[in-house]
């Protein structure tokens, strides 16, 4: 499918200006300005790619807390995001050769990528909601399940498609910008390796260093930040055309877009807590309380209290996996007899083991019986 719509309508006519107008904005470059404006280009791409894969990573964690870890998740997610990409690319193959300024059309879709992102923090708080709602509304069928993986397929595409969409236009203008300077086809390669570099960084950047310092959330906003000063940097610095009235308007814009996710996108923590892709129920009971909730490199742990139970759970992306009654005169909860066995039954085996090795860590009771 790939190759036939590559090979479908003429070929790179998007690389050249249709008009003698755009030429002014798009005239070859001397070898020192091509230079230039490579090595911005290049970091540009470098930059926007990491960015991309923070967005990435942080949208499946969150959405990990609504829509639950399965593998029909997350190919939900990975074809949102993939299709984000692809449907950019394409938005430039047709409209290319209208394109007069393509250094400010690339800002332009900096800044997009960025409001975009920073409003999908809002979409995220609110999934839970949503699923909830979905949950609720369906029958427990095959049709009710049909039904029900379309919905989670729209949600992914309500976070992921806007942001992907602008990220999928930003290879071809950067390439194009090159070409038309006077580049050769090395551009090409050149653009697209600082691309896949960026991702790389972006993906270790955001797993070893800004979830565990700032959370998944914030880990977004600051790659959408981010997207946004670049985008602006190229508008103001490197466009030819920088004095238009659309600057004033993406800074407005973005500033409301900032405002609106650090108000509106921060999710309740029983919502994040509550496991909602199991039961449908948003949030945890009001009495519950959430003594913590933390963002780890791989997933969200929280640890809550239920008073009038009296038992405490531990949960993996709002999964339940471990709970423990509050006191030695409590009745025991089921899991706690999963816990025991889990180290009775090895050692009714093997009696006197000298190495014991226990997968995964949880709430110790495992441990604490071996």
């Amino acid at each position: 499918a790939a190759f036939v719509v590559a090979r479908a309508g003429d070929a790179p006519a998007y690389l050249v200006p249709q008009s003698d107008a755009a030429s002014k904005h798009e005239a070859k470059l001397s070898d020192p300005a091509l230079a230039r404006l490579a090595r911005v280009l290049l970091s540009a791409t470098f930059l926007s790619g990491a960015f991309s894969f923070v967005y990435e990573i942080g949208w499946v964690r969150m959405l990990n807390q609504a829509l639950g870890t399965t593998i029909h998740s997350f190919e939900l997610m990975l074809a949102a995001f993939i299709a984000g990409l692809a449907f950019g690319g394409l938005w430039i193959r047709q409209r290319g050769a209208s394109i007069r300024d393509v250094i400010a059309y690339a800002g332009y879709a900096q800044v997009a990528m960025g409001v975009a992102a920073l409003l999908s923090v809002l979409a995220l708080a609110n999934s839970f909601t949503w699923v909830g709602w979905l949950l609720a509304a369906l029958a427990r069928t095959d049709n009710g399940y049909t039904l029900y993986s379309a919905g989670s397929a729209a949600i992914a595409l309500l976070v992921m498609f806007p942001a992907a969409f602008f990220a999928g236009m930003t290879l071809p203008l950067f390439t194009m910008a090159l070409l038309r300077a006077g580049a050769d086809e090395r551009a090409i390669g050149r653009i697209y390796a600082a691309n896949t570099l960026g991702a790389i960084i972006g993906v270790f950047a955001v797993v070893h260093v800004l979830i565990p310092l700032i959370g998944v959330r914030l880990s977004v906003t600051v790659a959408a930040l981010g997207d946004a000063v670049l985008g602006f940097y190229l508008l103001r610095a490197i466009s030819p055309a920088r004095a238009t009235p659309g600057y004033a308007v993406a800074a407005l814009v973005t500033l409301a877009a900032v405002a609106i996710s650090m108000i509106g996108g921060k999710p309740d923590p029983r919502a994040q807590a509550s496991g909602v892709f199991r039961h449908g129920r948003a949030e945890l009971p009001m009495d519950s309380q959430v003594a913590y909730l933390r963002d780890g490199k791989t997933a969200t742990i929280s640890l809550t209290v239920f008073p009038e139970e009296r038992i405490a759970s531990i949960a993996t992306n709002g999964k339940p996996d471990a709970a423990l009654a509050l006191t030695l005169d409590d009745a025991p909860t089921s899991d706690e007899a999963t816990m025991i066995e889990l180290a009775a039954l090895p050692l009714a085996l093997h009696a006197k083991p000298e190495n014991v090795a226990v997968i995964g860590w949880g709430s110790g009771l495992t441990v604490h019986s071996l």
